[in-house]
Formats: C-alpha cells, sequence, structure tokens
C-alpha cells in the first residue's frame, strides 16, 4: 500500500541548525554557544516523529545529566525504524540488516560507502520523509564502525562529544574549545577534571609523556607539540590563564640571540623580536590564529644582584625560564656570596607540570630534556640570563639547557655562544 500523504505545514525539523552562527560572533566562541545555550526547539512534523525528536532534543541538552544513554537512543531509533517499515518501506532486507544484541550492540551487515549511497539517492529519488530519514539512520548505524575504530575503544557517546584518544587526534580548533573549558572551570580541580575526560591528562592526572600534535612548520620541518601545563599561565588580556600551554619537542630554528652584544637583559634581545615575528611565521596559519599572547617576568637589565631586575613583557611565542623547566632553587644551593641568585632565578615564573613529573633538576642532567636538531643533540636557549656571568663576563649571558639535559651549566654569551643553539619556543592557546 502507498504510504499515507502528509499535510502538515512544513518545520524546521532537520533543516534548521540547533544554534545560530551569530550567537557564536557574539560570544566569540561555539563552545560557549553549545554549553551555555539551549538549542531551537524541532517540531515533528506528525505524531509518529514524536519520539525522534524527543531523543534529538535530550541529545543536544546543555546539562550532561539530560542527554539519552546509547541504549536510550538504540531503542528508540530501533523503534522508529520499526515503525517505519509498517509504512511500506520496500527492500529494506536488501538496504541493511539491524539487529539488537542483547540491548547493547548493534549488528550492520551494510558498508559505510554503501550507506553514504543509500543516503545519496534518497535525496534525489521521490521518497516520503520517513524513507529519507531511514536512509540518514541507515548511514548513521553503518558509520559506527568507522567511528568505533577511530575511538581507540572508549566509546561513540565520547567520539561523539568530541572526546578524542590522545593529543594528536585533535585538530587546534577542538584543542582551542577544550583550552577555553579548562580556562572557564570554576576551580583547579575541575579544569583537571574535564584535561583527564578529554585524555590530555592520564588518570592518576599526570601528562602523557612523550605525546604531541605534529606541526609541519613552513620552514619544511616537522616537530611535535608537548603538552607542558594545563591552566599555567596568565594571559595578556587579564581573562585569567590560558587553559593548555605547549612547547616543541625539537628546534625550529637554530640562532644567535643577539647579532652584537646587547646593552640589558632578555627585553633587548633579538631573538625575542625574532619570534614574534619572522618565528611565528614558520607555524601554519590555522595554529598561529589560535594562539595567545601571555604574561613572562625575565631578567631586563642584564646583570644584577637583587629581584629588581625582574619585569614582565608579553609574549606570543616564548622561550622557557630555567625555573619553568627545573622548579625553584634555594639560596644555600648557591655559593655564599651568590644567595641572590635563587631570588632572580625563582621570580621567572613557575615549574610546569611534565617537567615537575619529569624530575627535571637544576643539578643534574635528564634524558627526557635533551633535544636535536636535524639529528643530532644539541643545546637549546632558555630566556633566563645569567647575573653573576654578565657581570663578571661583561657581556650578556643567557642560559641554554645543555645536549646532555642539563639546564644550568650551559650559559654563554648571547652574540657568540660556544655551540649553536636551537630555539624551541612554548605558546599557549
Amino acid at each position: 500500500c502507498e504510504p499515507p500523504v502528509r499535510t502538515a505545514p512544513r518545520s524546521n525539523f532537520l533543516s534548521a541548525p540547533p544554534f545560530e552562527s551569530t550567537d557564536a560572533a557574539a560570544t566569540g566562541s561555539f563552545y560557549l554557544v553549545k554549553t551555555k545555550t539551549k538549542p531551537a526547539p524541532l517540531e515533528p512534523r506528525c505524531e509518529g516523529d514524536e519520539a525522534l525528536v524527543q531523543i534529538i532534543m535530550k541529545g543536544l541538552s546543555v546539562e550532561q545529566c539530560d542527554r539519552p544513554t546509547e541504549q536510550q537512543m538504540l531503542e528508540v531509533l530501533s523503534a522508529y525504524l520499526t515503525d517505519a517499515e509498517s509504512e511500506g518501506r520496500e527492500g529494506a532486507g536488501d538496504e541493511a540488516a539491524i539487529d539488537i544484541d542483547s540491548g547493547t550492540h548493534l549488528k550492520v551487515d551494510v558498508a559505510g560507502e554503501h550507506a553514504r549511497e543509500i543516503l545519496n539517492q534518497a535525496r534525489h529519488d521521490a521518497m516520503t520523509r520517513r524513507r529519507f530519514i531511514i536512509g540518514g539512520a541507515i548511514a548513521a548505524v553503518a558509520g559506527l564502525s568507522v567511528i568505533g575504530a577511530a575511538t581507540h575503544g572508549f566509546g561513540i557517546p565520547d567520539y561523539l562529544d568530541g572526546i578524542r584518544g590522545s593529543l594528536d587526534d585533535y585538530t587546534w580548533d577542538q584543542l582551542q574549545e577544550i583550552s577555553l573549558k579548562i580556562k572557564a572551570a570554576e576551580t583547579r580541580s575541575e579544569a583537571r577534571e574535564i584535561a583527564k575526560r578529554y585524555h590530555l591528562l592520564d588518570a592518576d592526572g599526570h601528562i602523557p609523556y612523550p605525546c604531541t600534535k605534529r606541526v609541519k612548520l613552513t620552514n619544511g620541518l616537522e616537530v611535535g607539540a608537548q603538552l607542558v601545563g594545563i591552566r599555567h599561565d596568565e594571559l595578556l588580556d587579564g581573562t585569567g590563564k590560558a587553559g593548555l600551554t605547549f612547547m616543541f619537542d625539537a628546534g625550529i630554528a637554530e640562532r644567535n640571540a643577539a647579532a652584537e652584544p646587547p646593552s640589558a637583559g632578555w627585553a633587548v634581545c633579538e631573538l625575542r623580536e625574532w619570534l614574534d615575528g619572522d618565528g611565528l611565521k614558520l607555524l601554519p596559519n590555522k595554529l598561529r590564529a589560535l594562539i595567545k599572547s601571555v604574561k613572562k617576568v625575565s631578567n631586563n637589565a642584564g646583570a644584577a644582584n637583587s629581584a629588581s631586575c625582574l619585569s614582565e613583557l608579553p609574549a606570543t611565542l616564548w622561550l622557557p625560564a630555567m625555573v619553568e623547566l627545573c622548579g625553584t632553587q634555594p639560596p644555600d644551593s648557591f655559593a655564599k656570596d651568590y644567595h641572590y641568585l635563587a631570588e632572580i632565578y625563582n621570580g621567572e615564573g613557575k615549574e610546569y607540570q611534565l617537567f615537575r613529573e619529569l624530575k627535571v633538576s637544576p643539578y643534574s642532567t635528564n634524558e627526557t630534556m635533551v633535544r636535536q636538531w636535524k639529528g643530532k643533540d644539541t643545546c637549546w636557549w632558555e630566556r633566563t640570563v645569567s647575573p653573576d656571568s654578565s657581570e663578571t663576563e661583561g657581556t650578556l649571558y643567557i642560559n641554554r639547557v645543555g645536549h646532555d639535559g642539563d639546564v644550568f651549566t650551559y650559559a654563554t654569551p648571547a652574540e657568540k655562544p660556544n655551540k649553536l643553539t636551537c630555539v624551541i619556543p612554548g605558546f599557549c592557546i
């Protein structure tokens, strides 16, 4: 028999987006729109669509606790498909076999490509609206096997909620949304739970290492971006802390910190200017557009014997300070006449979570700090000035991480290092 003709007026069901792009433009974030704004209501075109519309709206709920379970979704879709078949859907057995096994698993005997063909055909055929929805449901169900492979076994609901298995599985846009969510958390504990949910922290709250997102630079090099901190750096715009902080795992360039002996500290080094200019241009456009400027403290005087040499500067791409790598050093760890070094070094920031977990120390080498340039172990720059060496040597000395992973003992002249030195910056999104 022919399916009944629908005479209900056309509604926004399956035609209008649940969220308006103008809302995102107003807030500056699609994430905030989707998590703070109720979606536009869907109106069923007929009585038979009520259950389907209800489950769709539950799935779009702002509150996670209101969203349907996987089992509830399966039950509604199964009932909807069964009801549709009673309306005269022909050849269903040839298109797909859908079976609920123990109420929890779908058995689908149709390939994803074939399902897409069915859906495309449905868009052009003179079909009832119900048959069109069936075609879409078959395509979605058939695609579950593909999604299952991408989830690495942690579940389709998680995958559909934007959760991926590891850092490299996310796009930079997705990482920015996660970063905004972490930034907006009311407590540090809540922020860490968010990072855990998105697998940026493991079950114990540690940063997975090594675990990087690969980045192709405009100079042809490929490096990894390693997460080093969660809600660590103060944003320049004063809105709080950046949700995620990264550092590259290899050099993006090799250069001196200055062409001529600088007259003061880090503020006047050409390398700092290069980072915010040509250095930033080495990054792909999509990543560069998402990076947020932060506040970084450094010794901007050079030779000094008190923390008065420290001041705050804006930074987009930045080099790490020694304290951000190895933590604070007590005054008595320095010779008697150099206790002031602790106040200066410790004042440049706080140790990043990753390096704390890797047990980086100022008193020994650490193999996790060894970096390479063109296949060879190399020294890499810190932004930390060596105030005592700068005074005794009469020129600006800047600290480096040594080719052996020592973060303390490789200070060198900014304009004439005793070993070619790599630039391995960090950034926040």
